[in-house]
């Protein structure tokens, strides 16, 4: 017998590239623990229909309210922007997973309707059309890295969640089309970078150095930024940047150094106007 539900997938983006490029075993144990930890956060709040890749598919019998639902989105993508710096701040190893994990990024799916539960074997699967218009849905033209997209079927206004938002418009072989409106998270990451932002002051470090610079403030802050002023100071010989998609923080700057060799900054805060910047070595 069919009921009424409301689907939520929590899908980690930049999966595929991330997994094909960097450290198989770190990779797996980094996707995992993500996972994990939005699981626990989750709390029971939803259902887990299935684990899938990098994907979370939860649901709730009947209809969930939209001022609600955001709230349980914003705490599992909060808590998925704390554990990705949490893993950059205590990696102990340069490799290619534990180095390049700001790269990954969150987009919830939601989307309502009818589902039925299928026993197969000693699981039960959720399943129905709506359940395949949900999961279409994951491959979209939204032009953003990290959202929550909520179908026509689910709300039709949200205009009042405190996100900015924007509708869209997919047209699918299996489903047709489908009308939506996306949420941007960017705010969302932007308060927890905020919150988790350090820098350490003289005073707290183990060790300092002090010079005094006879030039303006902004001229010394832009060549301690600067990458060719950076292979001139710091023994240098060549730095590659791998951009990350949420700006500043989260680049990762790879150093080769005079003697062949080889150091990975990763910026973890940085506050232009007041010119702070930290970053982890990796050596």
């Amino acid at each position: 017998m069919s009921a009424q539900g409301t689907f939520i997938l929590a899908d980690i983006s930049g999966y595929t590239r991330f997994v094909a490029s960097v450290a198989i075993e770190h990779s797996n144990e980094i996707i995992s623990h993500l996972l994990n930890a939005m699981l626990k956060a989750n709390s029971d709040h939803w259902k887990v229909a299935n684990i899938e890749g990098d994907c979370i598919f939860f649901y709730r019998d009947g209809y969930e309210d939209p001022p609600a639902l955001l709230r349980e989105t914003r705490k599992l993508y909060e808590t998925f922007c704390d554990e990705i710096i949490d893993i950059s701040a205590r990696a102990a190893c340069p490799c290619g997973a534990c180095s390049r994990v700001n790269q990954l990024g969150l987009k919830f799916i939601v989307h309502a309707g009818e589902f039925e539960v299928q026993e197969i074997g000693d699981r039960q699967e959720v399943i129905g059309a709506d359940i395949v218009a949900a999961h279409c849905l994951l491959k979209n033209t939204v032009p953003l890295a990290q959202y929550v997209l909520l179908t026509r079927a689910y709300a039709d206004d949200v205009s009042a969640l405190e996100l900015p938002a924007a509708d869209g418009t997919d047209e699918y072989d299996v489903i047709g089309r489908m009308e939506y409106t996306y949420l941007d998270l960017e705010p969302v990451r932007q308060a927890v970078e905020a919150r988790n932002s350090f820098f350490l002051s003289a005073d707290d470090a183990l060790a300092a150095a002090t010079i005094d610079i006879d030039a303006p403030p902004e001229l010394v802050w832009e060549a301690m930024v600067s990458r060719e002023k950076q292979l001139e100071y710091f023994g240098v010989k060549e730095i590659e940047v791998i951009p990350s998609p949420h700006g500043e923080v989260g680049q990762i700057h790879r150093c080769t150094l005079e003697n062949g060799s080889v150091a990975v900054w990763v910026v973890t805060a940085i506050d232009e106007a007041a010119r702070r910047m930290t970053f982890k070595e990796f050596l």
